[in-house]
């Protein structure tokens, strides 16, 4: 697996864990104090001492991003990985003298030199200071901290270098050149290495159902790794909302994460893990139901429809009376109830979006025009069901819905076809009842 495809998908994600370095050499001297006179050269852990400065290499480590303690996060280089040492220097002569600087420190491998990168300060992959030391500094005086450098993510060796003032030439009457380096064992398949497998979503779900989306990433690398994610959700109609997540994927293995969408409208609805540039679409479909039914589903009205009830006749109260109806066919009717039992105002069906089909045919609610005031007595007593197509937080809404249809029709042939547009979405939500 490429490292750093992976690098670029994730350059967000704190780091979870990094690869160490150690040393197989023996840090002490002779007397057992961890100093040595006589070599510049040493192995992580090792302290040196020349021209009067004690310098340590106190821990080396591996990492693939690096985070500030103000929240900076830097991704090393196309193709590389951060080499972190940690350093210590102190003043032991009596004199004074500048201690060293963190542009003498360079990271040699490959016949390359690479510089420090500037740090301030580290939260992520190791906490601490970045490396800094004064000038004039007295005797005993001591300092140090974190050097980064971003080298190549194939190195398995390097050295660790340091040159002070002076001519590293110089004959007998010259000051000669402080150095000291360090030998360092890189181990990089420890570093972790996490890409995208797979995004699992259905192909087609109804409007209420749960699109389950499934992402699966894998790490070939040989460290635990916590990745922060998103799935992005592009709804029917053109909204969007975002998920985010983390998924801790173990070395040299797979980890899933899952996340969940309810769609309100029909159409494609597309889920995007950005990082990865994958997208996925969901056909949604109409939600159906029986007569009878209340549809419940968050972010729509609660909508409850009684059994058709078909007849040939009906009552009806206005300004002047009671009047009876007779059908040139049926009359097919139903009660319809909305309800919004949110804390939001919704959308909601009017009467004309509200369709019976049978056998073919649609037929478009009926009015009730026999009056002022009028409402229905036999076989519903209620007013004619209505809205402007929204329900406000808390409120219901009830009432009759009338169709006119031929006498053939028997309530098996019914299916009433709910479909509005969801605030100002261009696609609609859909709800079809049949018995």
């Amino acid at each position: 697996m490429n490292r750093r495809t992976i690098l670029q998908a994730t350059t967000t994600v704190p780091l979870a864990l990094v690869a160490g370095c150690t040393s197989s050499s023996d840090t002490d001297d002779a007397d057992g104090n961890g100093e040595n006179d006589a070599e510049s050269q040493g192995d992580v852990g090792m302290t040196i001492e020349t021209g009067g400065v004690e310098l340590t290499l106190a821990d080396v480590e591996l990492a693939i991003e690096l985070e500030t303690d103000d929240g900076e996060r830097r991704e090393s280089n196309e193709g590389e990985m951060w080499v972190l040492a940690n350093v210590a220097v102190a003043n032991r002569s009596e004199e004074t003298q500048d201690l060293p600087r963190a542009e003498n420190f360079k990271l040699v491998t490959g016949g390359e030199q690479y510089d420090s990168a500037v740090l301030s300060s580290l939260a992520s992959p190791v906490s601490g200071e970045g490396y800094d030391a004064p000038t004039d500094a007295r005797q005993d005086v001591s300092a140090g901290g974190w050097l980064a450098f971003s080298i190549p993510d194939t190195t398995e060796s390097a050295t660790l270098s340091w040159a002070g003032a002076g001519d590293s030439e110089a004959d007998e009457d010259e000051e000669a050149r402080d150095e000291a380096s360090w030998d360092l064992a890189l181990d990089p398949a420890e570093l972790p290495d996490v890409g995208f497998l797979e995004l699992n979503l259905p192909e087609t779900v109804a409007i209420g159902d749960e699109i389950a989306a499934e992402v699966v990433l894998e790490n070939a690398g040989g460290t635990e790794y916590t990745v922060e994610t998103a799935l992005e959700a592009e709804r029917p109609g053109g909204s969007t909302d975002t998920e985010s997540f983390e998924v801790t994927v173990p070395a040299e293995d797979t980890a899933s994460a899952q996340h969940s969408f309810t769609p309100l409208m029909t159409g494609s609805f597309t889920v995007t893990l950005g990082e990865y540039s994958v997208s996925k679409s969901v056909e949604v479909t109409p939600l159906t139901t029986a007569f009878g039914e209340t549809v419940a589903v968050d972010g729509l009205p609660q909508i409850t429809i009684s059994d058709p009830i078909v007849t040939d006749s009906f009552e009806a109260d206005s300004y002047y009376g009671t009047e009876t109806v007779q059908a040139d066919g049926s009359f097919v009717f139903f009660e319809f109830e909305v309800q919004n039992t949110s804390r939001n105002r919704l959308s909601a069906p009017r009467s004309s979006d509200l369709d019976l089909s049978a056998n073919g045919s649609v037929y478009d609610t009926a009015s009730l025009d026999v009056g002022i005031s009028a409402s229905y007595v036999d076989p519903i007593e209620d007013g004619e069901y209505g809205t402007y197509g929204t329900i406000g937080a808390g409120e219901t809404i009830a009432g009759v819905l009338r169709f006119d249809v031929p006498s053939s029709i028997a309530p098996a042939d019914l299916e009433l076809i709910g479909e509005w547009s969801n605030g100002y979405a261009s696609a609609e939500t859909s709800i079809h009842w049949s018995q």
